[in-house]
């Protein structure tokens, strides 16, 4: 299914590459610029309603941070022993962990309450908001868990949480996953296209297809 998203989405990629003909100076501002407004700011849209903004900001930045906690934590940490609460990498991991599950609740709230929005939503939307927040919430429960030294309970929830991790891994290519990726890597494309376009010197390049993401 991997190979099949890749397949699907070379005509988006193909751009990126040519992007180098317009200098590595260029191709790196170009990049740099569409990372700012795409991923770190989330600004998608034009108007980008403030609540949507925040909630994809605390999903994003959330899961970002949990990242950086688990390679650190691998790191630094390659036994897996036990880390005090107050430890740097629990803390980025908690704090990511907080925004992470916020930014969902806030989301599934706007599924139940936003008329537009909860007719618009497919069951794949349900799914991975679901797999998502189960993940999010295992995940403090087998911490709470092992801080509470709850031995018998601990295996189980963590072992439940993995099975969570695992179908978010599984779905990827079904739910709005692969939303994360593919719609900032569309606008690079986009970007490098128009930027192509603008020195005249290139070949006449065909408009991006549209994929779904």
């Amino acid at each position: 299914m991997l190979l099949l998203e890749l397949v699907r989405w070379r005509s988006v990629l193909l751009p990126i590459a040519r992007g180098m003909r317009l200098g590595v100076a260029k191709w790196l501002q170009i990049f740099v610029g569409t990372l700012r407004t795409e991923t770190i700011y989330q600004q998608i849209d034009i108007g980008f309603e403030q609540g949507k903004w925040l909630s994809h900001s605390f999903v994003m930045w959330g899961f970002i941070l949990l990242g950086v906690s688990t390679t650190l934590n691998y790191i630094y940490n390659p036994k897996g022993d036990p880390l005090p609460i107050w430890h740097s990498v629990r803390i980025a991991g908690n704090i990511g962990g907080l925004l992470f599950v916020t930014g969902l609740a806030i989301i599934v709230l706007r599924y139940r309450t936003n008329t537009v929005k909860r007719e618009s939503t497919s069951a794949s939307d349900y799914l991975f908001a679901f797999l998502l927040l189960a993940a999010g919430a295992t995940g403090f429960a087998s911490e709470f868990a092992n801080e509470l030294n709850v031995g018998p309970v601990l295996y189980p929830i963590y072992a439940t949480h993995l099975i969570f991790c695992a179908a978010l891994l599984i779905t990827a290519p079904f739910t709005k996953f692969i939303h994360a990726i593919g719609r900032p890597v569309l606008r690079l494309s986009e970007n490098y296209l128009t930027a192509l376009d603008a020195t005249k010197s290139s070949p006449t390049l065909t408009p991006l297809p549209k994929v779904e993401t």
